[in-house]
């Protein structure tokens, strides 16, 4: 267990260092992209929804709901790549040397060659240790005998050959050419060899003899004739190193190099040496001369190499060639350039500086808000959203339109004309001065004190119907009687306006027909409770309340108008969502109108007839009359009242419903 622990750690630590080495390999580059992605966020929203109500119609409100929604986002990736100067994965980044280099050398550094193990020099030569007279080094380590000459033994040197044997005291001393041995000379005669130009020594041998004399490093091999020591060679005997000596060298003696001044032997060549060590990222290039890298320049009075970037780093640091890092705050772009971020996304703006948006333009912060940009219209935007600069959206029920100025502006909508009104919301028309609806789109015109027995036809002015005359207090009966009223028991004497006033008109209900009349604000002489089965068919109209003896009445002040029915709608509130009573108004036949007319023609000049004689009458007489039909009317409408209540009605299918609304 213990070993396998640890083989493993040394596994770990192992990936762990060669992944330290990648990060700082000068061969890979790293980069940074702006990759988007998508991220859920829950968030709310304004959701339209149409409400009704009977006084507005249709509208359209808003509710907040609550909801998942995708947004785009964005997150920094690094990317590697080979640095310029370099191919292939990233596994194995290899220079590149644009020119190639020779057979015997290869690419160690972009457009940089370097000679192959055993060769050297500024050709990539073949290098050979011990390669003697009359040879040169075929390949690394390997020698091979000049052309014209061979080896007698394999580990012998290599000797001139001549086609033809050399005579006596002579030898090949040049492929195909023979010469005489020390002592010996040539004849003339016959090209043999003859002894000339030695001497004896004092022990009988013989040595050549140079006149001139032979220089250092040389001797007389025979009479006239210097050669150079082995190791040593060229007209002034100068030594020899079969190797080569590298760039800035010079042979000192055999096989012994040297360097130039200025530089020092490393590695078996010759380097230019600077007194004063070089800084991060330079070399010596010359004697006492720094050179920074590719890619890093000089800086400072120090000449301190620092990495170079082209193009500059604006909001950030250059940390290697051509490589920005940004300042904090602030992100690689797509364009290679430092952007100041923002946590929060720059609605209709931009992050121009660390956690600070600017609006774009024709945009301005929400209120107690530093990143949502809203629209600005200059001329305002009533009734609609400005969704762009100056460019407003109405909201429904209003539409564009151009006003005096030339500003367009939002308006209502009034799919029905408003008539003596203007529109002044969606489908609803507020009346002139003087006028008040019958309808949403419908205007007539008011009188403040009622136009009992008359017709409103102008604002406060009254026009009297017929039979009727125009006085200082209004319409009165052309001839006026005090006890017309009392005249027919079965008849009632109310008349319902919706301004609340009275009059005294005596009605036959048996010549009234159960119709709506569509306008429920004009004079109505008779009103009849009304439910989803029709018309109740009650004897009596329903009082008015005037004061508190005329309880059970209609109190109009509980009451409105339902321009769409013309019924009088009493009880409940607003929407009508509790208990409610409607009532609709009775008119005559037209026959029966006429008859009545006649009746109240005969009983005006009877009435005339008898004043006299009623004025006589005792006053209790009147009183008690009007008591009794005060107490008549009340029980019939409290008949009327409670009788619905209490009747089992008819339950209507929704289409049969729907189809009575529609009529």
């Amino acid at each position: 267990m213990t070993h396998n622990v640890g083989l493993g750690m040394g596994l770990v630590l192992a990936v762990g260092f060669l992944c330290a080495v990648r990060a700082y390999d000068p061969k890979i580059c790293t980069s940074f992209e702006n990759v988007p992605y998508t991220r859920s966020v829950y968030r709310s929203r304004q959701e339209p929804y149409q409400k009704h109500s009977f006084w507005q119609g249709w509208q359209t409100k808003f509710r907040t709901v609550y909801g998942w929604q995708n947004e785009v986002n964005y997150r920094i990736e690094t990317k590697q790549a080979c640095c310029d100067g370099y191919e292939g994965s990233i596994q194995n980044c290899k220079p590149v040397c644009s020119g190639g280099c020779s057979g015997n050398s290869y690419c160690t550094a972009p457009n940089q060659c370097s000679c192959k193990d055993g060769y050297g020099g500024a050709d990539c030569d073949p290098i050979c240790s011990d390669c003697g007279k009359n040879e040169y080094c075929l390949m690394p380590d390997r020698c091979a005998c000049n052309e014209g000459h061979q080896k007698v033994h394999n580990d012998g040197e290599c000797l001139p050959v001549c086609p033809e044997p050399c005579g006596n005291y002579s030898f090949c001393a040049e492929p195909g050419v023979c010469e005489c041995i020390d002592g010996y000379t040539k004849s003339e005669i016959d090209s043999t060899c003859q002894p000339k130009g030695y001497q004896a020594d004092g022990e009988g041998k013989c040595f050549p003899i140079c006149d001139a004399g032979c220089g250092e490093h040389s001797q007389c091999v025979r009479p006239g004739v210097c050669e150079c020591e082995a190791g040593y060679s060229g007209e002034n005997c100068r030594p020899v190193c079969s190797q080569g000596c590298p760039e800035y060298s010079s042979c000192l003696s055999p096989s012994v190099c040297i360097c130039d001044p200025g530089y020092i032997m490393k590695a078996d060549r010759c380097e230019p040496y600077c007194p004063q060590q070089c800084s991060d990222y330079a070399r010596c290039t010359a004697p006492n001369v720094c050179e920074c890298y590719p890619g890093y320049v000089a800086t400072g009075e120090d000449g301190k190499c620092e990495p170079k970037c082209s193009q500059g780093c604006a909001n950030g640091f250059c940390f290697s060639p051509e490589v920005c890092v940004c300042s904090i705050g602030y992100l690689m772009g797509p364009n290679k350039t430092c952007e100041p971020q923002c946590s929060l996304n720059c609605v209709h703006g931009h992050c121009t500086h660390p956690e600070t948006c600017s609006c774009a333009a024709g945009y301005r912060f929400q209120a107690n808000s530093q990143h949502i940009c809203e629209a600005v219209c200059a001329n305002g935007c009533k009734h609609g959203d400005c969704v762009e600069p100056d460019i407003c959206l109405c909201h429904v029920g209003y539409q564009p339109v151009a006003n005096e100025s030339g500003i367009v502006v939002c308006q209502p909508v009034c799919q029905t004309p408003c008539a003596k009104s203007t529109c002044t919301g969606p489908d609803h028309c507020s009346c002139l001065e003087g006028y008040v609806h019958i309808s949403p789109s419908t205007c007539v015109p008011h009188c403040s004190k009622g136009c009992q027995f008359g017709d409103c036809v102008e604002p406060e002015v009254c026009t009297c119907r017929p039979g009727y005359e125009q006085t200082d207090e209004g319409c009165r009966h052309q001839t006026t009687s005090t006890s017309a009223s009392f005249a027919d028991p079965t008849s009632t004497t109310t008349s319902i306006p919706l301004d609340g006033s009275t009059s005294t008109a005596a009605v036959s209900l048996a010549g009234l027909l159960q119709i709506p009349v569509p306008n429920c604000s004009r004079d109505c002489l008779c009103w009849n409770e009304y439910d989803e089965l029709g018309p109740l068919n009650n004897a009596k109209c329903v009082n008015v309340c005037v004061d508190d003896h005329d309880k059970p009445c209609l109190d109009l002040l509980k009451c409105r108008c339902d321009p769409a029915s013309g019924q009088l709608v009493c009880g409940g509130n607003e929407d009508y969502s509790s208990e409610v009573a409607r009532y609709i108004c009775k008119v005559l036949k037209p026959e029966e109108a006429a008859q009545q007319e006649k009746n109240d023609a005969a009983k005006a000049e009877s009435s005339i007839a008898q004043t006299t004689s009623l004025e006589s009458s005792s006053w209790l007489s009147g009183v008690g009359w009007c008591i009794a039909v005060v107490v008549l009317v009340a029980i019939v409408a409290t008949a009327v009242k409670c009788y619905p209540k209490y009747y089992p009605r008819r339950v209507y299918q929704p289409d049969e419903a729907i189809y009575v609304n529609a009529h």
